[in-house]
């Protein structure tokens, strides 16, 4: 008799503990960034605020322990905000900044873990110097 309620005991164990877990994924060490349109101007921003994200990041983490660094991203979320029209996220383990609607160009990339990682690469448009 004691036998039945076994199964049924072990399958409800089961499906309470699998609807329990933690969904958030942890921190992946990269970022997406979305521009506001299709314009040469928007695709060119978006190397700017790939550098201020980079710098952020580093300032703010960089030299943090890996089971700190998500938590100080969440705090700090408003920082990634450079001006108004940027819209910071993190979602699924990566920080999504969104320019605007968002419908435009995206780029992504993978940050450092450490200091004992490569440099990040840093592209740079001397051309647009000479327009500022």
């Amino acid at each position: 008799m004691k036998l039945k309620f076994i199964p049924v005991i072990l399958t409800s164990t089961t499906l309470i503990t699998a609807t329990l877990t933690n969904d958030t994924m942890p921190f992946q060490y990269r970022y997406e960034i979305r521009a506001d349109s299709f314009h040469p101007i928007e695709e060119l921003n978006l190397y700017y605020y790939k550098e201020e994200l980079i710098e952020t990041y580093e300032k703010l983490c960089l030299n943090l322990d890996a089971i700190y660094k998500e938590k100080a991203i969440r705090a700090n979320l408003h920082l990634f905000e450079f001006n108004s029209r940027i819209k910071a996220a993190y979602q699924e383990g990566i920080i999504h900044l969104t320019v605007g609607s968002g419908r435009g160009f995206m780029i992504s990339g993978e940050l450092r873990k450490d200091q004992c990682d490569s440099e990040t690469i840093r592209e740079k448009y001397y051309f647009l110097d000479l327009f500022k």
